[in-house]
């Protein structure tokens, strides 16, 4: 409802290379680890927590990203993550720039499915993995034309690099100084009533206090 609603959602990054991205509606702590293992490689981790009493009125599928149990057979399909099904014992993904990640063009026409858009049918993490490698290995910044939409984007790098830049003079990389309290990190997603105070949310992503389980 767009007349009515703003969708306000809040991703926390934590140095060096942890990301917390929200659900639809509520607060969950499902942090994404990207470690580097080379200059053009990454290994990603994600993580799954069972969390009770988040927040009243949470609207997430139960044994997913909900207050029930972790189903992992069933996170692994949904994300496209199990061992020989989807990857090779490399963890490498089966659908990639070789197969053009699985793309379905019959899908696209349908437009009867969320994935018909992409005709990706593999997953979000299918759709973000087409997005992040298309893009090539090291892509040349030179030819970006950032603009006032991008000035997180433009902040963020300078923030890595002036990170980078310090550590490497001896200080103490971001995070450690002063520590995080992690277990007070939230990633939150919310409807906020259309020129409402979108603040509050980000007081519920920063004081978010859960038992974990």
């Amino acid at each position: 409802d767009p007349e009515h609603y703003d969708y306000i959602r809040i991703t926390e990054y934590v140095a060096p290379f942890y990301c917390m991205n929200p659900p639809d509606l509520g607060a969950s702590s499902r942090p994404f680890i990207f470690v580097p293992i080379d200059d053009e490689n990454t290994y990603l981790y994600e993580v799954m927590a069972s969390e009770e009493g988040i927040r009243q009125g949470l609207r997430i599928a139960e044994n997913y990203l909900g207050t029930g149990p972790i189903d992992h057979q069933e996170h692994l399909r949904r994300s496209t993550m199990r061992l020989g099904e989807d990857l090779y014992p490399d963890y490498r993904p089966k659908r990639n720039r070789t197969n053009n990640y699985g793309q379905d063009r019959e899908l696209m026409k349908q437009r009867e499915r969320p994935t018909a858009f992409s005709g990706i049918d593999g997953g979000i993490q299918s759709q973000d993995l087409a997005m992040i490698e298309t893009m090539g290995a090291i892509s040349n910044r030179e030819k970006e034309h950032l603009g006032a939409s991008d000035l997180g984007i433009i902040n963020f790098r300078k923030r890595l690099v002036d990170a980078v830049t310090s550590f490497v003079a001896g200080g103490e990389p971001p995070a450690l100084d002063p520590p995080v309290d992690y277990t007070k990190v939230r990633a939150v997603g919310e409807l906020v009533p259309k020129g409402g105070d979108w603040r509050p949310i980000a007081w519920t992503a920063r004081q978010a206090v859960t038992s974990v389980s």
